[in-house]
């Protein structure tokens, strides 16, 4: 749940200040992004079902959930993160 407000607070925090983003030729703003919302899930199986039944989009799995999420979810990934030491 705090990385979902995290998000949302860091989208609006970028559109206030009229800030862009460029992926490949395409130039998007921040303030142009769909509203999101955070809706709590009692633990990681119960939001993929969430998504699963279109009452939430996206969730934040560990690497060991994923083939979880693809196998019986049909989910897919959209953003990695990548951590670099020291």
């Amino acid at each position: 749940m705090a990385k979902c407000e995290a998000l949302i607070h860091a989208i609006w925090l970028h559109g206030s200040r009229n800030l862009e983003t460029q992926i490949g030729a395409h130039t998007y703003t921040y303030a142009k992004m769909p509203k999101l919302e955070c809706v709590l899930g009692t633990d990681q199986y119960d939001c993929m079902q969430k998504i699963f039944t279109n009452e939430a989009d996206l969730i934040e799995l560990g690497t060991g959930l994923s083939y979880t999420a693809g196998e019986y979810y049909n989910m897919i990934p959209l953003v990695a993160e990548k951590y670099i030491l020291g």
